[in-house]
């Protein structure tokens, strides 16, 4: 089944013959000229059938060996007439590439791509199974997807990927799927075959582009992820409020990213900048009933070992570190209730060692809950 590229505006035939021949706008997605020789190599060498209709004019390609100092080259022919290359250039590209600068041509001039046949003052016809597969599987190469969020230099979609794209080109195969589909807009460097030329320089656009993002929700659906590309990110720079919440959102769990809690960590004040807060005599009685009331479900903690400081970040109301539990002087704004969640929360954690967000946290916390009820039921 052929596949057909089409769009107004004839293609000047020196775009096809001569290397080194550009006719694109700086900013198009591909090049006619030399991505279009390339993309012809290499339809021929797959085995491909190619024609192109300009200016009422059919022109088809073909290959003819050739015996040059010994060694076989296949030519490339246009009607019949040797051009200046063969079949090898672009030896590194596959069909999807060919299929890619193909699209990418007919978009650039206001055309399109389809399985049926179309009409433009420039036609581009390419026979074979391949290109077909290729054309069937156009949203794995030209990203299609709605945009959800983005942050410095990249556009975010939602869904897993195997694949980075550069301004909706595909450009990078990942060893593992990422969480969220990723879109490039800032410059990198691409190789002649337009794939991204360095892999680091994807992951420290991802990696400078997250800490600097300011959504909350997406950020903390990246950090802890497992099984994902986004695992291996490498977090530096100066991160924003809307990071280090998002790392305090999951610092009592596991598989936090490393990067990310030494991020956290590095902003967080020392223990030994923490500024202790004398408690009055209604604090000190409410913290003492705090932990009066926490006895009754088998937590014994004296309020000698908690130590209340003005403040342990912006958000945080309390926290365990080096088995020394700390309570925000704000706490004792609330009610009885949330003082007694801040002292169980982190007695819990300095008492089992269970981070947030674990299932070992979620079957201890199930466990005590339906102890009380039975001890309900036996009264």
């Amino acid at each position: 089944m052929p596949i057909y590229f089409a769009n107004p505006g004839e293609l000047p035939v020196a775009a096809i013959t001569t290397l080194g021949v550009s006719v694109k706008e700086e900013g198009a997605i591909g090049y006619f000229g030399t991505g279009l020789k390339y993309a012809i190599a290499t339809l021929l060498r797959e085995g491909h059938r190619v024609k192109i209709t300009t200016g009422g004019e059919l022109h088809t390609f073909t290959s003819k060996p050739q015996v040059i100092r010994g060694a076989t080259f296949q030519i490339v022919h246009r009607n019949d007439q040797p051009l200046g290359f063969t079949t090898a250039l672009g030896k590194n590209w596959e069909t999807w590439m060919a299929f890619r600068e193909l699209h990418s041509n007919a978009l650039d001039e206001g055309g399109t791509s389809s399985d049926r046949p179309l009409n433009g003052d420039t036609v581009i016809e390419v026979s074979g199974p391949a290109i077909t597969k290729a054309y069937y599987e156009r949203d794995t190469i030209f990203l299609n997807l709605p945009v959800i969020g983005s942050a410095a230099g990249f556009e975010i979609s939602a869904g897993p990927s195997r694949h980075v794209y550069y301004r909706g080109v595909r450009i990078h195969e990942l060893k593992r799927p990422s969480r969220f589909t990723y879109n490039i807009t800032k410059a990198i460097y691409l190789t002649e075959d337009r794939t991204a030329k360095y892999g680091f320089q994807v992951d420290s656009v991802l990696e400078e582009g997250w800490v600097s993002s300011t959504d909350v929700e997406l950020i903390k659906k990246v950090l802890t992820v497992s099984d994902y590309y986004e695992q291996d990110l490498t977090y530096s720079g100066e991160p924003t409020p809307a990071f280090l919440e998002a790392c305090e959102h999951h610092a009592h769990e596991v598989n936090l990213n490393a990067s990310a809690r030494r991020l956290l960590e590095k902003s967080r004040p020392k223990e030994d900048s923490f500024k202790q807060v004398q408690l009055d005599r209604f604090e000190s009685e409410r913290l003492a009933r705090a932990c009066d009331t926490l006895k009754a479900i088998g937590v014994t903690i004296a309020p000698r070992e908690i130590t209340v400081v003005e403040a342990l970040g912006d958000g945080v109301h309390a926290a365990q570190r080096d088995d020394k539990i700390y309570i925000a002087h704000s706490s004792f704004r609330e009610n009885h209730a949330f003082l007694c969640h801040c002292v169980y929360e982190e007695w819990v954690h300095r008492d089992t060692g269970y981070h947030d967000g674990t299932r070992e946290l979620q079957t201890y916390l199930f466990e005590k809950i339906i102890e009380l009820a039975e001890q309900l039921e036996r009264h």
